[in-house]
């Protein structure tokens, strides 16, 4: 008992005997920070509250991505295209063009094995009862100044059967 009471002792002896004196210390100001991406306008086309979590990553990689660092850049060409690789899982790539200026033209999408949102999944399995849905894959198509276009593609099966469907990211049947 007398040892861990010294021990204590010394201790806060040391820590509050070390301790800075509240005259010495200073208050320093920052002012706020505006974190933006460079393309903002993209994310915000090509984003919803339904987008995947892996999506969402690559895509935002892609808005913040400054060509004028990329050491392939020159000021002699007026498109460049660059390929983003999901680095999670392999499974997804953003094929993105870029203008000189760093924005974002064009974009070509595809992510195998994501999982669609509940919207989608209710409407294939509402009018698919007893169904399994074993393949998924999302693709988007993105032109700067166009509604992009979003689409679901999913195998379902059941017992020997098959099925191919195409929906939106509303869950609306595509032809």
């Amino acid at each position: 008992m007398r040892t861990t009471t010294a021990c204590l002792l010394a201790i806060g002896t040391f820590y509050f005997g070390t301790a800075q004196p509240v005259d010495r210390m200073k208050t320093i100001h920052i002012e706020p920070v505006e974190v933006t991406a460079k393309n903002m306008e993209y994310l915000k086309n090509i984003q919803d509250p339904n987008t995947p979590r892996p999506v969402k990553a690559l895509e935002y990689r892609v808005a913040k991505y400054n060509l004028h660092q990329d050491s392939r850049f020159t000021k002699d060409l007026d498109l460049y295209e660059v390929v983003f690789v999901d680095g999670t899982n392999g499974n997804g790539y953003i094929r993105a063009q870029f203008d000189k200026a760093g924005k974002v033209l064009a974009s070509n999408e595809k992510f195998d094995a994501i999982t669609p949102p509940f919207e989608v999944r209710n409407a294939i399995f509402k009018e698919h009862p007893g169904w399994d849905l074993y393949s998924s894959s999302y693709e988007v198509s993105y032109g700067y100044g166009k509604e992009p276009k979003k689409l679901y593609k999913v195998k379902l099966r059941k017992d020997r059967s098959k099925k191919n469907l195409k929906l939106d990211a509303q869950g609306n049947y595509l032809k």
